[in-house]
């Protein structure tokens, strides 16, 4: 079994925690749940906590937008509650690449892993690559990228 969690962040202002108190009981519960043993969970997770070269979250880089900043610190807390989970739980986070827009899938993409794949990503691609991996998993307790190639 699959279970696919978007976990999209407020950009009105509003409060991110109620998210992240959100993801904070479900590992828990999950982990403790007989459902943990045949279950993947797929985290759709961001780009504003990914990692520059020099290891800084992009969301701390000059002229990252503001109105992003509470989601993306979202994005690197959830993160962070799953890579303290049992190692019962089996998760993958996919995060796409700091410019996401519409388009159909490119003809190959590019795979990171905390550090951005490239710099564009449509959403043609991010759905490709995200069928790819529920399909054929390659990636485990971990979080990922794609780019446009």
């Amino acid at each position: 079994d699959i279970v696919v969690i978007s976990v999209p962040g407020p950009r009105d202002g509003s409060s991110v925690q109620p998210i992240i108190d959100a993801h904070a009981a479900l590992v828990p519960a999950l982990a403790e749940s007989p459902v943990a043993a045949n279950t993947r969970f797929f985290i759709v997770g961001g780009a504003g906590a990914t990692l520059t070269e020099d290891g800084t979250m992009l969301l701390d880089t000059p002229g990252f937008p503001e109105a992003y900043k509470p989601e993306a610190q979202s994005f690197a807390k959830i993160l962070d509650l799953y890579k303290a989970s049992p190692e019962n739980l089996d998760w993958v986070m996919l995060a796409p690449a700091p410019e996401i827009g519409p388009g159909p899938a490119a003809a190959s993409y590019d795979l990171g892993g905390d550090h951005p794949a490239g710099a564009a990503v449509t959403a043609g691609t991010f759905a490709v690559a995200t069928l790819d991996e529920l399909e054929t998993p390659a990636h485990r307790r971990q979080r990922f990228t794609v780019a446009d190639a």
